[in-house]
Formats: C-alpha cells, sequence, structure tokens
C-alpha cells in the first residue's frame, strides 16, 4: 500500500535514506558506525628472519615462547683447568726417572746395625761401563768372614754377602746386566729370611740369609775392604755413578 498524498516514485526515494532505529531510540552517529583502523603491528614483536643466526637480539626482544640463545653466566663450561689430572707428587715416585731406585718402604737408616734376623732393604741407582769385580756398597771392616754385608759389582751382575761369622751366605744375580752405561734401579731386600735382588723391576736372585746383624761399621759406597789387606781380592774401586742410596729396616 502506498502513503497517502505521494507518488509511487517518491516513496522508492523515501526509502533510500531509511534508517532503522534500535528499540532504545537511540539512533548510531556515522563514527559509531565505522569500524576503527586496525593497529599496526609491533614491530618489537617481529624478528627477522634471521634472527636465529645472529647474537644481536637479547631475550627481551624475543617474541613470546622464544627463548634467548644466548648462555648463562653461571653455566659457563668449566674451567679446562679443572679436570686436569692431578700430577703432584705421591711419595716421590713421580719424580723417579729410568733407572732411579724405588722409594717405598721405611725411612732411609743408611744403617743396619742391630738390626738381628729382622727384614731389611738396599736400593740405589747405579749407571757404569764397568767390567771388573768392583765395589758397590757395604758395612763391613775387612776381606775376612765376620759381621758384615756387602753388594758388589761382577761382570756386569751383582755379588750379594751376608755373614755373621757363623752364618755366611752369597750369590751372584743372573739374566740382565748393569754394566752397559744406561741407568739401572738396583733393590736388593730381606724378607722372611730371604734375600732377593730387583734390577728396574725385575727379579734376577735370590738366596736364603739367616745372618744376625749386630753393630756394623758405616756404610761406604764405591771402596771395599777386599780392595787391600792381606786377603783383598781382586776388587777395584767402582767407576761410575751410585745416587739414591737408601738402607733401611722396619
Amino acid at each position: 500500500m502506498l502513503a497517502a498524498g505521494g507518488t509511487a516514485c517518491e516513496v522508492i526515494a523515501g526509502i533510500q535514506n531509511l534508517q532503522l532505529v534500535p528499540p532504545d531510540g537511540n539512533v548510531p552517529t556515522e563514527d559509531a558506525q565505522t569500524p576503527p583502523e586496525s593497529a599496526p603491528p609491533d614491530d618489537s614483536q617481529t624478528l627477522p628472519a634471521d634472527a636465529e643466526d645472529t647474537d644481536l637480539f637479547e631475550a627481551s626482544t624475543l617474541a613470546d615462547g622464544a627463548t634467548s640463545t644466548e648462555p648463562d653466566a653461571g653455566d659457563a663450561a668449566p674451567d679446562s683447568t679443572d679436570t686436569q689430572p692431578d700430577t703432584s707428587a705421591g711419595d716421590g715416585s713421580s719424580d723417579s726417572g729410568p733407572g732411579d731406585a724405588p722409594r717405598e718402604g721405611p725411612p732411609c737408616a743408611d744403617d743396619l746395625s742391630n738390626v738381628g734376623t729382622r727384614d731389611f732393604r738396599i736400593s740405589f741407582s747405579l749407571t757404569t761401563s764397568q767390567g771388573s769385580l768392583s765395589a758397590l756398597v757395604n758395612q763391613r771392616s775387612n776381606c775376612g768372614h765376620g759381621m758384615f754385608w756387602d753388594i758388589r759389582l761382577s761382570s756386569g751382575a751383582l755379588e750379594i754377602e751376608t755373614d755373621d761369622g757363623q752364618n755366611y751366605m752369597q750369590f751372584t744375580t743372573s739374566g740382565r746386566a748393569v754394566n752397559n752405561g744406561q741407568p739401572h734401579a738396583v733393590l736388593v731386600r730381606r724378607t722372611s729370611g730371604l734375600v732377593t735382588v730387583q734390577i728396574d723391576g725385575a727379579a734376577v736372585g735370590s738366596g736364603v740369609s739367616q745372618a744376625s746383624f749386630a753393630r756394623l761399621p758405616p756404610v761406604v759406597s764405591g771402596m771395599d775392604p777386599c780392595q787391600v789387606g792381606p786377603l783383598k781380592d781382586n776388587t777395584v774401586a767402582f767407576k761410575g755413578t751410585l745416587t739414591n742410596l737408601c738402607v733401611s729396616a722396619p
């Protein structure tokens, strides 16, 4: 039905400006009809494509959920000096070179006087090219039987003697010569009545010793009573180096 007082064209023209009125009667303004422009993206939240390949971004500029690749100072790699093995000397063993006599055992007393038949040990380092019967180390006053112990060099081997005037023992090592001009570690020890000899850690001979040591002369190295006197033999003075001498008993 057409509105009274107007043609059809006028009615249609009026419809073009028709506005719907909400129930509360407030007609929305033109600004309310226009949606607000969207805010520009926050550049601070946008990472460049190669952000993962650079160290230019702090953790505070990373997008939510991202984590910094910068290492934390508390997680720094341990100092390599803390992982190095400990090379400090232990009982002097780490300072030993080739041919050095072993140093384990009781402290050096440089005297076997009054040890009786108990255990003892004699160690030293030796370097020589001498081939004749020669003096090494002893506690001896003459070349005959009596109260003594003696170690001599014999054609590159070691000759070991112990005596108390009644219980004499003598043997010569075999299998390893010490007169090749190279340093060698020598260890002579009595354990439960058995004297054993090691050269550079290798066993080279043994003998049973029942000698009971009482008072003995001082330790002498390089010279021997058998070089002189009416009972002298072919022993000569030692030519070479004898170091690290240690004579001890428990």
